[in-house]
């Protein structure tokens, strides 16, 4: 895959994942909200990965901003991560039961490799750490364009050399479109739109793109743009809204909000401009 042959394969992927407890949507759908703050699950998986370092052969998350948590985590608690690895003993704060009970089941005193990831991590600088933390790591698989696209200057600060592979374009409703040339730089990077109910698709005929958000509104001549002047870098989005006969206040009466809270930790985007 991406020219690396099939990494499931040849090592381990660590993949840092959140997620909260499932929820219904209005049109019926369950559906679930991946979220990126929960340390107790970040100090687990980092954990994992750290125990099995000499087989990861790739690191990453849904989105860029996530991996650069996971490597601020990572200085932060390198220590304790360290401890734990040293004793085989899991820190007493990590009381969630899914991730302890898992990690007690792997984790098992190692002295040796301890002091090793010890001393990677108590170096100077920290550039190209995910290389020297994963030898064997051969690329980060995050997304790095749109909002994220900021964010890939730091990144390769940190991966120095691991080409930053985006193979997709993820919104807060799917999965929109494929990339082709994954190993592109973010910059170049261009999405397939990903084919939906090609059976039914007419020759010659004209289809109209339609998506469908978390709440099962339908948006139609979808438009929006990416604002990228400011930190962080936040979505810009046009709507245009048609009053019904007889009501000329619907500006006065239209109350829309982007506070959802499982929008913005997915794309971890600032406060949408509407």
């Amino acid at each position: 895959q991406f020219g690396f042959g099939d990494l499931d394969k040849t090592g381990k992927r660590l993949q840092l994942f959140f997620a909260k407890t499932g929820s219904e949507t209005a049109c019926g759908l369950k559906a679930t909200t991946v979220l990126t703050n929960n340390n107790q699950s970040m100090f687990c998986q980092l954990l994992l990965g750290l125990i099995h370092r000499d087989e990861v052969v790739s690191v990453g998350s849904t989105f860029a901003t996530v991996v650069l948590r996971a490597i601020k985590f990572l200085e932060q608690y390198y220590g304790e991560l360290c401890s734990n690895i040293r004793t085989g003993r899991i820190s007493d704060w990590v009381n969630d039961p899914g991730c302890r009970n898992i990690v007690t089941s792997i984790v098992k005193p190692n002295p040796k490799l301890a002091d090793s990831i010890e001393n990677l991590c108590g170096c100077k600088s920290w550039e190209g750490i995910l290389r020297k933390v994963w030898p064997k790591a051969k690329l980060v698989d995050a997304i790095t364009t749109g909002a994220m696209s900021q964010y890939a200057e730091t990144l390769e600060f940190y991966s120095r050399g691991l080409p930053l592979v985006s193979t997709g374009y993820i919104c807060s409703e799917a999965i929109c479109g494929i990339n082709l040339e994954p190993l592109s730089k973010p910059f170049e990077i261009q999405f397939n739109a990903k084919p939906v109910d090609l059976v039914n698709v007419k020759p010659g005929h004209y289809y109209e793109l339609l998506v469908t958000t978390y709440g099962g509104f339908i948006l139609r001549w979808y438009t929006s743009h990416v604002d990228a002047s400011s930190m962080p870098g936040h979505y810009v989005v046009f709507w245009e809204l048609k009053a019904k006969e007889g009501n000329d206040n619907i500006e006065g009466k239209c109350n829309c909000s982007f506070g959802d809270e499982g929008f913005e930790a997915l794309m971890d985007i600032a406060a949408l401009e509407m």
